[in-house]
């Protein structure tokens, strides 16, 4: 043991926040730490630290090798049932919640049609999962695009024609590149926030691949913030129903 577990930790958490997943059974250990649900705030759970502490090495494993990559986990308090279940079905099970997640997707009109289309799924029960399902999200509606224009080519389509004021020229044109340019590389999740106590508010959790700026739509909508490739905002449920296609 050569190393400090702290920071063998933290470039798990890093490998899973930037999903390079570049490291070994780095989505179990994704997977393993969310299942926990462990509360990491001591003012709401004082026990903390005896439950950290409480993982001793002797007393979980007994005549088992361990390597630096597991003694990380038991930094984060990962017991002995997790130590003991199969890493592999551990992801297994992360990655049947995320598939039949996006089976279930539908496409919707972002902003009303004002930024484009893109897939979209219910996550009320997955909240947990929503950066990797909205990355797959996105990355699925992205193949669904049937052109190489992107959406920013299609605005500037629309600007240059209305410069000319041919109106009639404009929604025919219009019509055929949206149709062209349907689907952007936007995933969109959906689910309520239990401490807003509103089920009629919605929070939307936007992930693009590519160039795609997620930040122009969360920004003209109730924008929670973030940057390019992961924002949120938050949307009526009755407003929402009309970006629904």
């Amino acid at each position: 043991m050569n190393r400090c577990g702290a920071t063998i930790a933290f470039e798990y958490i890093e490998d899973g926040d930037l999903w390079t997943w570049k490291l070994p059974n780095s989505k179990a250990f994704s997977s393993g730490l969310k299942d926990l649900n462990l509360q990491y705030d001591v003012g709401l759970n004082p026990s903390l630290f005896q439950y950290v502490i409480s993982s001793l090495l002797a007393s979980l494993i007994d005549g088992v090798e361990i390597t630096e990559k597991l003694c990380a986990l038991l930094i984060f308090g990962l017991n002995e049932h997790l130590l003991s279940l199969d890493l592999e079905n551990g992801e297994l099970s992360e990655k049947q919640k995320l598939d039949e997640a996006l089976s279930k997707s539908y496409e919707i009109e972002l902003g009303g049609g004002a930024f484009g289309n893109c897939l979209a799924v219910n996550a009320d029960s997955i909240s947990e999962l929503r950066s990797e399902l909205g990355h797959q999200l996105a990355t699925k509606s992205r193949s669904l695009n049937l052109s190489l224009v992107n959406w920013t080519h299609v605005r500037l389509l629309e600007c240059t024609i209305l410069a000319i004021h041919d109106f009639i020229l404009f929604f025919s044109l219009k019509s055929m590149w949206i149709n062209l340019v349907r689907m952007r590389g936007i995933g969109a999740v959906l689910y309520r926030v239990p401490e807003l106590e509103n089920d009629q508010m919605l929070k939307i959790s936007l992930r693009s691949v590519d160039t795609e700026d997620t930040t122009l739509i969360s920004q003209g909508e109730l924008g929670v913030g973030g940057h390019r490739n992961a924002s949120s905002f938050m949307v009526g449920s009755a407003e929402f129903k009309q970006w629904k296609l």
